[in-house]
């Protein structure tokens, strides 16, 4: 996002979007930045978040990072599915040829 998610306007932008999605009844989201989920969270209780592969959640300190946040799920690839089986967190593996 090029870090737009910390200006004022950009972030009022992303809780309108944010509301509509809540109000459409989406049951999950998939975030990268730690920062979203927390405002997701915290905001739109309701809401399901995942966390993306291009987060890189590749080690059992940033999983649990995002465990704190309260992620529901991490999208992984294969290679990282020890470190999340580790951290206790449920995940999406996809494989990588």
């Amino acid at each position: 996002m090029g870090n737009r998610e910390w200006q004022e306007d950009s972030h009022r932008e992303i809780l309108a979007h944010l509301d509509w999605i809540n109000r459409v009844n989406v049951d999950f989201v998939t975030v990268a930045i730690p920062y979203l989920l927390e405002i997701i969270k915290r905001q739109f209780p309701r809401l399901k978040v995942e966390v993306s592969t291009i987060a890189h959640v590749n080690s059992v300190a940033r999983a649990k990072m995002f465990e704190e946040i309260e992620v529901d799920s991490i999208i992984s690839i294969s290679e990282e599915r020890a470190h999340h089986q580790r951290a206790g967190l449920s995940f999406v593996c996809l494989d990588t040829p």
